[in-house]
């Protein structure tokens, strides 16, 4: 399962978080699936998504945040560790 959240301080116009699903593959990282949420009139977002990898890699998950409020625009990302799928 991939899951992930993010916040602002007060509601803003759009809040979103994509959860990015990569594996390690020869010292580099590929992405294999996005999964996207978004909200309206809110400061807070989360999702999740059930799924099956196929073993014998390392995966991570890189989350993206983003606000939008008026003609402010606010990104940021945050990298789960790596998890060795047998």
């Amino acid at each position: 399962m991939v899951l992930g959240y993010t916040s602002t301080a007060y509601p803003v116009g759009q809040i979103g978080v994509n959860l990015n699903l990569q594996y390690l593959d020869n010292g580099s990282w590929y992405t294999i699936s996005t999964y996207k949420f978004t909200k309206y009139s809110s400061s807070y977002i989360s999702g999740a998504k059930l799924l099956g990898v196929t073993g014998g890699y390392y995966y991570r998950v890189v989350g993206e945040h983003t606000s939008i409020d008026g003609g402010i625009s606010e990104q940021g990302l945050s990298y789960s560790s790596a998890l060795y799928i047998p």
